[in-house]
């Protein structure tokens, strides 16, 4: 996450009369350090933590945007997350992510670890949202049709049977 707040430090001035919040959920080795990297760069009233909860969906039906710098993933069960709950989002290129967003059509991809990317696709994003929101609902239509759990069941399924022939 020290991409985002690197990319929220670039923009802070055009950030400065708008009221925005990007909300951390979880917790992990790097949360103190990313805590105090939001702390030096002056940046502390754009955040808040919120530490692991059992309720991320509240979070999820609260939120503008979703975004997720990681520098790797698997299978992003965040974006997929993110995707039922209709949220644009705006993801690092990276393996795992790209299976599932496609790039200015289902979400906005920026190059990873890159904060001045990332910076450039949020203030996008928040110029242009009503483009953003369709990208949302492209989102929710690809995880419905291709991450729902009668298809991964099935998939499984199927795996299984090929594994035992």
């Amino acid at each position: 996450y020290d991409v985002l707040v690197k990319a929220v430090a670039l923009i802070k001035n055009y950030l400065k009369n708008k009221k925005v919040k990007f909300v951390l959920v979880g917790s992990g080795e790097e949360l103190e350090n990313i805590k105090k990297l939001v702390q030096e760069e002056g940046i502390d009233r754009y955040f808040v933590f919120a530490g692991n909860r059992q309720d991320v969906h509240l979070f999820l039906k609260a939120a503008d945007c979703f975004i997720l710098p990681s520098r790797w993933e698997g299978l992003p069960i965040a974006l997929i997350e993110a995707g039922y709950a209709k949220l644009p989002v705006i993801a690092s290129n990276t393996y795992g992510n790209r299976e599932v967003i496609d790039d200015k059509q289902t979400g906005v991809m920026f190059i990873n670890e890159s904060p001045y990317d990332l910076s450039l696709k949020i203030r996008d994003f928040m110029e242009n949202y009503s483009e953003a929101l369709i990208y949302g609902l492209e989102l929710y239509r690809k995880v419905k049709k291709e991450y729902s759990l009668e298809k991964m069941v099935r998939e499984l399924r199927n795996l299984y049977e090929e594994l035992k022939s």
